[in-house]
């Protein structure tokens, strides 16, 4: 029997518009061509609320790695929410009212679409856009997270180029920031906004910080469906990690 594709949905600026080479959403998509996955395309325009459905008019998307001729537009539909297969949240570490307004978002359209959540860490989303636009093996992400504090955790290069957590995901002073081994590259706001993190992590550093993108987000949900680990609605919930939360 053949197994039923994954729904994917997306919402994004114009696809005709983008610049292919850099283009996060455009790389996520990729990757979910490459698992078969029926991709949905939607610009904000799209989205509407009607008798408290949620409804999208859907365009069937193609990608292709091809700078040139990157996408083809396929039939358009009108979908509810709930005919996708998940949705998924970025769970933290971070800000304490912005975790808690995506999580809310997130569990009140699955819990109004019967649809399971994905949590996916800020850290690891940040790692995986680490490795997908260099060659890195192994990625130490230090994000600021006030307080003279860093959210940090280290990732391994999985077998699909995704990140897979090698240890857990930690709040601390930079002086506590402590790997084994070398080759690591470092990424996160946190290494420019506490310099003493750079001295024992010398010529392992990106130059410019990066910020967890939408589409690295999905790409790990993504593996995260295929493989089963989903959660029902009501336990959506941000991953804190700090237990004091005031200064």
């Amino acid at each position: 029997m053949t197994e039923k594709p994954l729904k994917i949905g997306i919402v994004m600026d114009p696809i005709d518009s983008i610049t292919p080479y850099k283009d996060s959403s455009l790389a996520m998509l990729l990757e979910a061509e490459r698992r078969n996955a029926e991709i949905h395309y939607f610009e904000q325009k799209d989205l509407r609320l009607l008798s408290g459905k949620a409804l999208g008019q859907s365009t069937l998307l193609h990608v292709r790695d091809d700078n040139d001729d990157w996408y083809s537009l396929g039939e358009r539909q009108e979908i509810e929410l709930g005919d996708l297969d998940a949705i998924a949240f970025g769970c933290g570490p971070g800000g304490f009212t912005g975790l808690r307004i995506a999580a809310g978002a997130a569990q009140g359209l699955a819990l109004g679409a019967r649809l399971p959540v994905i949590p996916v860490s800020n850290l690891a989303a940040l790692a995986a856009s680490t490795m997908r636009d260099t060659t890195a093996r192994k990625v130490i992400v230090c994000q600021d997270a006030r307080m003279g504090e860093v959210y940090w955790g280290t990732f391994d290069r999985g077998a699909d180029d995704l990140p897979v957590a090698s240890g857990p995901e930690r709040v601390g002073p930079p002086e506590a920031v402590s790997v084994a081994g070398s080759d690591w590259l470092g990424a996160g706001s946190g290494w420019l906004a506490y310099p003493q993190l750079q001295v024992g992590f010398a010529g392992v550093i990106e130059t410019n910080p990066r910020w967890p993108d939408a589409a690295d987000v999905a790409a790990i949900a993504l593996g995260e469906l295929q493989a089963g680990r989903v959660l029902a609605p009501e336990l959506a919930a941000p991953t804190y990690i700090r237990n004091n939360v005031t200064y």
